[in-house]
């Protein structure tokens, strides 16, 4: 069987270290203020008198927090995602259409591109040979 060779053009890391940066600090603030409400609760003796009110508590900021994520999430993978493939899609079209000067353009300059850049890149070398064909 032949071995899948590996792409050298494609950085395998698809969420860069400014968007995992922001992650962490958006789930510490999140926790630092459930932490802060927490201990306002304890010192009035809201918890100390109830134990079951402390695990309500402490139940709904892991919920709270599961959203915050799960919203970030979200937002990343349309980021990384969702909004390449509309672009793509929406070039293919063009040229499907017989508009072969179309390209599109790389979201960051970089020395590793990751795969988006990479499909991004070899869809326009397409366009471009599709138009030196077409003339």
């Amino acid at each position: 069987m032949k071995k899948k060779e590996k792409d050298s053009r494609v950085n395998a890391s698809y969420i860069s270290i400014r968007e995992y940066a922001i992650f962490l600090f958006v789930l510490a603030a999140f926790n630092g203020f459930h932490m802060w409400i927490y201990q306002i609760l304890y010192q009035n003796g809201i918890i100390a008198e109830n134990p079951r009110t402390a695990i309500n508590i402490l139940m709904l900021f892991v919920m709270i927090t599961a959203a915050i994520l799960l919203a970030i999430i979200a937002i990343v993978r349309e980021r990384t995602f969702i909004r390449p493939i509309k672009k793509l899609s929406e070039a293919a079209r063009k040229i499907a259409m017989g508009d072969f000067s179309v390209r599109i353009a790389l979201r960051r300059k970089r020395k590793k591109k990751n795969f988006v850049d990479v499909m991004f890149d070899d869809f326009n070398t397409m366009a471009q040979e599709l138009a030196s064909i077409e003339t």
